[in-house]
């Protein structure tokens, strides 16, 4: 599915206004907005709770030489931020994954990374 990655890193050059900017993407999924912030950011933390789903975005940063993008297996309730605070958190097509109070929850903890 085309999720519109372009349009959507495009906003992420205007919100972070920097290159060295630290980009969250929850429920990175297969490579399309990872890949597209790479090129915006200083550093990507791809999120996902799935491991076939981390494998084959592993394969593709790899095919991609980006070394500024790390994979994490963690889900919205899961993951644990690391290193200086993001600049910007990203997620699309996931979080209708979570019942309507966990995706307050999920939303929440965003907000602190």
């Amino acid at each position: 599915m085309d999720a519109d990655a372009g349009n959507e890193a495009a906003l992420l050059s205007g919100l972070c206004g920097v290159p060295d900017a630290s980009v969250v993407d929850l429920g990175a999924g297969t490579r399309q907005f990872t890949l597209e912030a790479a090129r915006l950011a200083g550093r990507v933390v791809a999120v996902d709770v799935s491991p076939v789903v981390l494998n084959h975005l592993r394969s593709k940063v790899e095919t991609s030489k980006f070394t500024n993008v790390e994979c994490v297996e963690a889900g919205f309730l899961t993951y644990q931020h690391q290193g200086r605070p993001a600049d910007v958190v990203h997620s699309r097509l996931a979080l209708h994954q979570l019942p309507g109070f966990w995706k307050s929850v999920a939303l929440t903890r965003a907000s602190r990374r």
